[in-house]
């Protein structure tokens, strides 16, 4: 059975892909710079995103990243539910008409 953020990430991979957005998932080495779970290209914008199980929160090296990537023009969340993607989506202007209804069906709090 997958963790609760595997299977949030499952579902942000999928609602990328119906967006067209590029997307990359780093795997931590232990090695470079530490980075966020998903960097990504969203209709021209790079996106960097950090999934989180309900009640988690961002490191503060994830916090740092997300800063850093908002200082350089980018747009950076963090999320911990399907409502949560959508809504910072929302909030960046990176949603639009080739959004999925299907993620748009999960009332806030579910």
């Amino acid at each position: 059975m997958k963790t609760e953020e595997a299977a949030l990430k499952d579902e942000v991979k999928a609602y990328l892909k119906k967006l067209g957005a590029y997307f990359y998932m780093p795997v931590p080495a232990g090695y470079g710079k530490q980075t966020v779970d998903f960097l990504c290209c969203i209709r021209g914008r790079f996106v960097a995103i950090e999934t989180k199980a309900k009640g988690k929160v961002p490191t503060p090296r994830q916090e740092l990243c997300m800063r850093e990537v908002i200082a350089a023009g980018g747009a950076a969340f963090w999320c911990d539910s399907v409502d949560g993607f959508l809504l910072n989506l929302a909030v960046w202007g990176l949603d639009g008409e080739m959004a999925d209804d299907r993620f748009r069906s999960h009332p806030p709090g579910e």
